[in-house]
């Protein structure tokens, strides 16, 4: 964000419902898709021009989804959850942690996918990354929406 506000560009981060600072009349877990795409939908609904849309992860499928209905003039998706969802990588992940795997289908929580900074290592960073950096984005992780 702070490069393309250097560069001129106004800039804008949604903090979707349960995320971050926002807040949320549903519990966390019972949050849907479609509520996350409504939180896009206010948001942009109050600006004067359409924005180029930029989303990671489940931002990312926020955006396709969004985009299914409505037109903006850019969307850029970087490491997005594919449309037709995450059933591949769901059973790599249990052949790799079936314990973790029982822990989030108990608790409706994927924060124990990366519970431990060994395990945010393994999810989101390469094996190159220093220590004190993976420990720095691991302090800042929360826990995830698991039923989309």
């Amino acid at each position: 964000m702070p490069y393309f506000a250097d560069q001129g560009y106004e800039v804008h981060a949604l903090s979707l419902r349960g995320h971050g600072a926002s807040e949320s009349a549903k519990r966390f877990w019972r949050t849907s898709l479609n509520d996350y795409v409504s939180d896009l939908s206010q948001v942009i609904g109050q600006m004067e021009q359409k924005p180029i849309l930029v989303g990671h992860s489940m931002g990312g499928l926020v955006i396709q989804k969004y985009i299914e209905k409505h037109e903006v003039p850019a969307a850029i998706l970087l490491a997005s959850i594919p449309p037709g969802g995450v059933m591949a990588a769901t059973i790599r992940t249990f052949l790799k942690h079936p314990l973790i795997m029982l822990k989030i289908n108990l608790t409706f929580s994927l924060y124990h996918l990366v519970s431990a900074p060994e395990l945010a290592r393994e999810a989101f960073f390469s094996p190159e990354m220093p220590e004190e950096t993976v420990n720095k984005y691991f302090n800042l992780l929360q826990d995830e929406e698991g039923l989309c």
